[in-house]
């Protein structure tokens, strides 16, 4: 389901963006998935 809705935010963007932030903690590094775009004058950012 939550990649239903990030699939349809992207395609309302004028600029959509997919990337990856990485963090290192005590358990090791993990890896986040980041969907980002443009909707008018604003930009709205997706990480689950």
């Amino acid at each position: 389901m939550r990649l239903l809705i990030a699939a349809l935010l992207l395609t309302a963007c004028s600029d959509p963006f997919i990337g990856a932030g990485v963090g290192f903690g005590p358990n090791g590094a993990t890896v986040r998935p980041v969907i980002s775009g443009a909707i008018g004058n604003g930009r709205i950012s997706y990480s689950p």
